[in-house]
């Protein structure tokens, strides 16, 4: 079996998405908290927390130029890049 390398916490609510960063250098996750969050792979550390969406975010995602920008919708019926 596996062993967990590291345990992102910050979230208040469910995770319901997660994916990487094409370098692997960073996580995104999207919460029923309302809030997209970017973890530093590394060291677990969360670099930035986007709180504009009004409702649940179901799904995140990154760029396909590297780490730099996410992507983020929610049932407020918006997508936030």
């Amino acid at each position: 079996g596996g062993e967990q390398v590291l345990k992102l916490a910050g979230h208040t609510h469910w995770v319901m998405s997660v994916g990487w960063s094409r370098d692997g250098s960073r996580v995104a996750s999207g919460s029923y908290d309302r809030t997209a969050r970017v973890w530093d792979a590394g060291t677990g550390a969360c670099l930035h927390a986007l709180r504009e969406h009004g409702d649940r975010v179901t799904s995140v995602g990154f760029s396909g130029l590297g780490c730099s920008v996410l992507v983020s919708s929610s049932f407020d019926k918006t997508t936030r890049v």
